[in-house]
């Protein structure tokens, strides 16, 4: 952009400072040429105000005048005076290099037109530039969207077309997509907060020029309509997915669908057929978000659902989609991962295991399930055995024999058929509604709810530890 120091550096204008030459980089837009007492009710931020001098008062209130100039946001004063107008004064300048308002001299026989037009071709060609970054950015995005990339992609090809980097994070700061990262920030960086229509989330989107320069505000406007377009359709599909894939998870569970239907629905989401799956359990720090977007999640080729705090999903025997996962989670995303589904290893089983890998997996290593090491969670001597049993699971008996009831039972049960509510009930020839209900029984005098994530790796343990020295005796 034309700036004050520009103008002055050609000499074919003949200008020189007056005053006010560290305001030198102000940018100049436009020229106004005015001769009135009060040429600030006439012009406005970055305009060069040019005067012949008539307008300027006596030396006594000029510093008043210039005051008012300088408070209009005009970029500078050119005086070029014709004879018998006031010159400004000490008074007046010292202001101006108060202010580094520049003021600028020039000689009467300075031809204004040509000064006006070397700002207004500067202007044009700039918003010519403008208006070519814009077009560049939709035709970019059109072609894209008939090519059918994915939502990074689309940004990124937006993003070399006009020379920009990017990065997009969801509320829990969580990278959704990007080019390179962006740490520093200074003025060629742009922050902007993101509120999709009809979507549960915020954006951020950080967008950084490649040239250091400061992005240009309609280019910033055009790019981040797009991601918010991209982003409300995202979403809304994103939704339709997850319905989806949440009745297939529960079914596959609950062992209503075969091995072979949960195969179909991975191919669907771009799962590659070929070589074995497994069940991994996830738990990330979601910040407040709604769980059920998930950004960060889209387009994985995975299949999953909530289950209380936890993400049960299906995916491919891959580390390549574990470390995605890991990228896309962040690494405070702890991990557990099952052993490969198989005859042997039916789906709702690789779950169970997934979940009890979780319980031991550090945030950022995935933990695989090894049934060694799941059994050295139970001691193996039967003194702690014995410990562990009556610690977590008295309560439960002596309300039992109490009351004559079956909760240890009951939670046994249930537990054995990997919390399938309905395959306990069928089992223990009860309603659902009553299994529920003595569940949170369970809960409410254990202190372990059986259908968490924690309150069934404690429970199953346990149970495990009392079985191994035949507790309660008798």
């Amino acid at each position: 952009m034309l700036d004050v120091d520009s103008l002055v550096a050609d000499r074919s204008f003949g200008l020189s400072y007056l005053a006010g030459r560290a305001g030198g980089i102000r940018p100049v837009s436009w020229v106004h040429v005015v001769d009135l007492e009060d040429p600030w009710n006439w012009v406005g931020p970055g305009d060069l105000l040019l005067t012949t001098g008539p307008g300027i008062p006596p030396p006594a209130d000029q510093r008043e005048w210039l005051s008012a100039v300088i408070t209009s946001g005009v970029s500078g004063l050119v005086v070029a005076p014709r004879p018998g107008v006031h010159e400004l004064g000490a008074a007046a300048v010292s202001i101006a290099d108060e202010a580094s308002f520049p003021v600028l001299a020039a000689s009467f026989d300075l031809k204004f037109v040509d000064l006006a037009r070397r700002v207004i071709d500067d202007t044009l060609r700039r918003e010519g530039r403008r208006m070519a970054a814009v077009h560049r950015v939709f035709d970019t995005y059109s072609t894209s969207l008939s090519r059918t990339e994915s939502l990074d992609e689309r940004l990124r090809s937006l993003c070399r077309s006009v020379a920009l980097d990017f990065e997009l994070f969801d509320d829990a700061g969580l990278r959704i997509a990007g080019t390179d990262s962006i740490t520093s920030f200074d003025e060629s960086t742009t922050i902007l907060t993101l509120k999709p229509p009809m979507t549960p989330f915020r954006a951020e989107l950080r967008l950084r020029t490649r040239d250091g320069a400061r992005i240009d505000p309609a280019l910033e406007h055009s790019f981040s309509t797009i991601v918010v377009l991209e982003l409300q359709q995202h979403a809304r599909d994103h939704r339709a997915a997850s319905a989806a894939a949440r009745y297939v998870v529960e079914d596959v569970i609950n062992g209503v669908r075969s091995d072979a239907a949960l195969a179909d629905a991975l191919e669907e989401r771009g799962h590659v057929r070929a070589g074995q799956m497994v069940a991994a359990a996830v738990q990330w720090e979601t910040n407040g978000v709604d769980r059920s977007a998930a950004p960060a999640l889209w387009g994985a080729p995975l299949l999953g659902a909530w289950q209380d705090e936890t993400f049960i999903l299906f995916c491919a025997s891959d580390p390549r989609v574990q470390s995605d996962l890991r990228q896309r989670l962040g690494e405070g995303a702890k991990i557990g991962v099952s052993e490969p589904i198989s005859s042997l290893n039916p789906p709702q089983h690789a779950a169970r295991q997934a979940k009890m890998a979780l319980a031991s997996a550090r945030p950022g290593a995935p933990r695989v399930f090894a049934p060694a090491a799941v059994t050295a969670i139970v001691p193996t001597a039967p003194d702690e055995c014995r410990l562990i049993a009556e610690h977590y699971l008295s309560p439960l008996l002596a309300h039992d024999r109490a009351h004559d009831a079956t909760l240890l039972d009951t939670v046994r049960t249930y537990l054995r058929r990997d919390r399938s509510a309905a395959k306990a009930a069928a089992e223990l020839h009860i309603h659902r509604h009553t299994l529920m209900y003595r569940l949170r029984s369970v809960a409410k005098i254990s202190g372990l709810d059986p259908t968490t994530s924690a309150g069934t790796a404690m429970l199953w343990i346990a149970l495990e530890a009392a079985d191994r020295v035949g507790w309660p005796e008798g």
